[in-house]
């Protein structure tokens, strides 16, 4: 009996901790969504906003790390706001735009069918563009 008692105490102290751990997720992996299947392809997306940040200073620092990542034939475009990046079977599409005062970083990983790519690579691949301009 004293185990089973000392088992409920236990889970009523630590259920509100792992209840607050789900709802600290990082906006960009509370926003993270993936579409399609392995056969088909899929597509790996998120986003988030910023207030506060001058879209120069957000674009060269979501440049910067989508570079860092390794990313092959990255091709940044400041004027209209996208980076376009590829490796064979993936392609990364970053957009970082200013609505409304706010700057608004969207990505996505489009995947080929039968390419083998884990999501949880893909969405640390995405937080790490798409949450750059906190940096």
């Amino acid at each position: 009996m004293n185990l089973m008692l000392s088992k409920l105490v236990v889970l009523i102290l630590f259920f509100p901790v792992l209840a607050c751990a789900e709802d600290a997720k990082r906006p960009c992996e509370a926003n993270f969504t993936a579409k399609g299947s392995a056969v088909r392809g899929k597509i790996l997306s998120t986003w988030q906003e910023f207030e506060g940040i001058d879209y120069d200073s957000a674009f060269r620092k979501v440049a910067q790390a989508t570079a860092q990542q390794g990313w092959g034939n990255l091709t940044p475009t400041k004027d209209i706001g996208t980076i376009t990046a590829g490796t064979q079977g993936a392609g990364l599409n970053v957009a970082v735009n200013e609505v409304d005062g706010k700057i608004r970083v969207e990505a996505n990983i489009t995947l080929g069918p039968l390419v083998g790519y884990p999501e949880s690579k893909g969405k640390k691949a995405l937080c790490a563009s798409v949450e750059a301009p906190a940096n």
